[in-house]
């Protein structure tokens, strides 16, 4: 019989643990890992769990209302702010909004066992964030559950992190990775360089292997690098315009996903009331991963350019070709490799600091012109 589980790939034993503790979960998780590991999913996964009559069927309206973001005792939550979570979201203040998490967690479920908090990118609560939502997690209600998901569990306060069971999440092997993608149809050539590219982060490397805009922005990416060398002005300017669509395009691929999304979400609601909250609250929500879509579709341009110069730094040195990651554009690697170590690392050296300032509110068709001219410029 199928499960919520049975989706996750490459977590084997923290699912056996959390399949266990469903049943009489701790009130609050802390999830550290890389981006794009599968923190969320196994997140939602706990929520429909301990919501489920059988502890994640999968097959229960609970269970499809947690997968459809329509549940109403399972909270997603977003930074509300530019770049951190804003204090109104967590306790009640006169700019709060109509959900605050402390006033809510005190409600009795609305219809399931327990109300789950789910906080996406939790390395981004502040210290006073972090202070007000302390309280709840030193004394919680006895059914909520809080669920913080973290890249590394030192951007925490400790007194937040001590109050939490800590799962902790790594890369899987990158032919366990080729193995997982294999067994779910794809063809293993395309699974190996899907797993080479996403450095074992499987999420990555499904995400990589189902998108034609992610496969695009690659091929891009590199049809940029080799023409840069002998580009005259104007072809640069065109050439950031080119990377900057790409940067763009996953994001149609996901308005179409938001769009079906919200369709079943209504669907499944209760009430036409609760189908107008859920809709209300899936935009907000789908507004908020269009801008972080177009932010991770630059930084992989970025990422992308990085990868072609190490590859070649890394040829140019007498490396050996099994620590190339574009495996597959070997000869092209191998006259790129001709040119200086010294110039090579230049060029990397440059695009690692426009990665830096990928976190901050920049000009992107800016930073993507002006780096592309300063990788001319080693290059000649």
């Amino acid at each position: 019989m199928s499960s919520v589980w049975d989706e996750i790939t490459g977590h084997e034993e923290i699912v056996s643990h959390l399949e266990v503790e469903a049943a009489a979960p701790s009130h609050a998780y802390l999830f550290a890992g890389p981006s794009g590991i599968g923190k969320s999913r196994v997140a939602r996964a706990l929520a429909a769990a301990v919501n489920c009559k059988s502890l994640g069927c999968g097959s229960c309206p609970s269970c499809l209302k947690v997968a459809h973001g329509v549940h109403p005792d399972v909270h997603i939550l977003e930074p509300a702010g530019k770049s951190e979570y804003l204090i109104g979201q967590i306790v009640k203040r006169p700019t709060s909004g109509g959900f605050v998490v402390v006033e809510e967690a005190n409600r009795t479920p609305f219809e399931g066992r327990r109300k789950v908090f789910i906080f996406e990118d939790a390395d981004r609560l502040s210290e006073e964030t972090s202070n007000a939502l302390l309280k709840t997690l030193e004394e919680p209600p006895g059914d909520a559950l809080f669920i913080l998901i973290a890249e590394s569990i030192t951007s925490l306060l400790p007194t937040i992190t001590s109050r939490c069971r800590v799962v902790r999440f790594f890369g899987i092997p990158p032919k366990k990775v080729v193995d997982l993608l294999v067994e779910k149809g794809f063809q293993r050539e395309e699974a190996e360089l899907a797993s080479i590219l996403s450095g074992g982060v499987i999420g990555e490397a499904y995400s990589f292997i189902t998108s034609p805009a992610k496969r695009a922005r690659r091929e891009a990416v590199i049809s940029v690098a080799l023409r840069l060398p002998s580009a005259n002005p104007a072809d640069v300017s065109f050439m950031a315009e080119e990377l900057l669509a790409e940067a763009r395009r996953s994001v149609d691929e996901l308005r179409e996903r938001q769009r079906v999304e919200i369709e079943r979400a209504v669907e499944l609601a209760a009430s036409p009331q609760l189908a107008s909250q859920a809709r209300k609250r899936l935009e907000e929500s789908h507004r908020r991963a269009v801008l972080k879509e177009e932010q991770r579709g630059f930084e992989e341009v970025i990422d992308g350019l990085a990868r072609w110069y190490r590859d070649a730094l890394v040829l140019s040195v007498g490396g050996s070709p099994e620590l190339v990651i574009n495996i597959d554009r070997l000869p092209e690697l191998e006259r790129e490799a001709k040119k200086s170590a010294g110039r090579l690392m230049a060029c990397t050296d440059a695009l690692f600091q426009v990665r830096k300032l990928a976190a901050f509110n920049v000009n992107m068709q800016m930073a993507l012109e002006a780096v592309l001219f300063r990788l001319q410029e080693e290059l000649a």
